[in-house]
């Protein structure tokens, strides 16, 4: 037995999204309108990067996902066009700084980086489509505009209507991005009602009068985050699950502010309950927050469990809503299983750690310290009582921790500063 606990491997102690969470040419995006107007023609649309309200269409921070169709080109009469050539549309020379489509409207009219930006082919030419306009259409400007924002942060929208005499308002609205590794990060407003729709304002052509909606936590908006990498799930695996209920703006996490990764720093089996301590990276500046979680376990265990996390953050003021979902695998779980482990007898701090780590244990006994790549580089053995681990040589990352005492194995995860 003790041979086989020598072998025991973390398979994914994190689920990471780091340099996947800034916007870049590998994360497909896409933004949908819902609204009614009177005329769909006047209508200008645009994505807004965190803090784009500042920026002018034309410039890195503003996608121009449609312009005006009636005050489009050198002759139109409002202050809307930004120099895009209307060939981009594939439209009638006619049709350009006209109106058209009189009483209708837009349901899920959607624009995706999955088409290709600027190709008459693939964009909208709204007087020659059948309305209500619905459908997936490329954008009329390249989405490097919104390149090196990150991805969990107030992005917003902004609908110009470029003409006067009609009216309508913004009844939903969402932006999507998909993450290379399938995961997904989704913003979504959904209204119908006086007070989650939003007027469209009538002749505000420029970007800084029109409507514009930015995705914050006092708003009626949700945020959905799928930070899951493993798929598909390996054979020979059990699967337990747990989810975490959080209230108000001050627990855990900052709401709407950029995640780096929700990494899982301990776990412990008790009985049929693993007890597991999580840590949320929010960036530079953001205090780290740590919490707990207790994961019912099968009774039988496979060679691997994966461990499924739903957290629900809610803003009890306003409605808003976040939810994480991560999975972490770990391997040889039930090697274990048959040891009477304590979470008392052993403790072992700061976690994360930069020169030297605490373990305190109740009976003497020895450690082994793992690299990220399962190699041990790091043995010695362990009074009763407080020990220090001196760690000041070691690179930044993540280690393992295998304690052995009185017949008893402990693991836990360092993390390295």
């Amino acid at each position: 037995m003790k041979n086989n606990l020598f072998l025991l491997l973390i398979i994914l102690v994190s689920t990471q999204v780091n340099a996947q969470n800034i916007m870049n040419e590998n994360i497909d995006v896409k933004v949908c309108f819902t609204a009614n107007h009177t005329w769909v023609s006047d209508l200008g649309f645009y994505l807004l990067a965190p803090g784009g309200d500042t920026i002018a269409p034309g410039n890195h921070g503003v996608v121009q996902l449609l312009p005006s169709v009636s005050n489009w080109g050198p002759n139109a009469e409002f202050s809307g066009w930004t120099g895009t050539p209307f060939s981009v549309l594939g439209c009638s020379e006619d049709d350009e700084n006209t109106t058209c489509q009189n009483g209708n409207d837009l349901v899920d009219l959607c624009f995706t980086s999955t088409l290709t930006a600027s190709d008459p082919s693939q964009t909208l030419c709204v007087c020659d489509t059948q309305t209500p306009l619905t459908g997936d259409y490329a954008s009329v400007e390249a989405w490097d505009s919104i390149f090196g924002y990150p991805l969990i942060a107030p992005w917003g929208i902004a609908i110009a209507d470029c003409e006067q005499m009609d009216y309508g308002e913004l009844i939903a609205f969402s932006i999507e991005f998909t993450l290379p590794n399938g995961g997904v990060i989704q913003y979504e407003m959904t209204g119908g009602t006086s007070s989650s729709s939003f007027p469209i304002y009538d002749q505000h052509c420029s970007l800084d009068s029109a409507t514009r909606i930015y995705m914050m936590p006092d708003s009626l908006v949700d945020l959905h985050v799928d930070l899951s990498t493993q798929s598909p799930i390996p054979e020979n695996t059990t699967q337990a699950f747990a989810t975490l209920d959080l209230f108000n703006e001050t627990d855990v996490i900052i709401p709407f502010y950029t995640i780096d990764s929700v990494e899982m720093i301990s776990y412990e089996i008790i009985g049929n309950s693993c007890e597991t301590n999580y840590l949320i990276h929010q960036g530079e500046g953001v205090n780290n927050q740590s919490f707990n979680v207790n994961y019912d376990m099968p009774s039988e265990l496979l060679d691997i469990i994966d461990f499924q996390l739903s957290i629900n953050w809610t803003n009890t003021n306003s409605g808003a809503n976040m939810i994480l979902d991560v999975n972490h695998l770990i391997g040889n779980l039930s090697a274990i299983t048959n040891n009477n482990i304590k979470s008392s007898e052993v403790k072992v701090y700061p976690n994360p750690i930069t020169t030297e780590a605490f373990v305190e244990v109740l009976h003497h006994g020895n450690y082994k310290l793992f690299a990220p790549n399962g190699s041990l580089i790091q043995s010695g053995a362990l009074e009763q009582g407080k020990n220090i681990l001196n760690i000041n040589h070691l690179p930044s990352g993540q280690y393992l921790l295998h304690i052995f005492t009185e017949g008893q194995f402990f693991q836990r995860q360092l993390i390295v500063k």
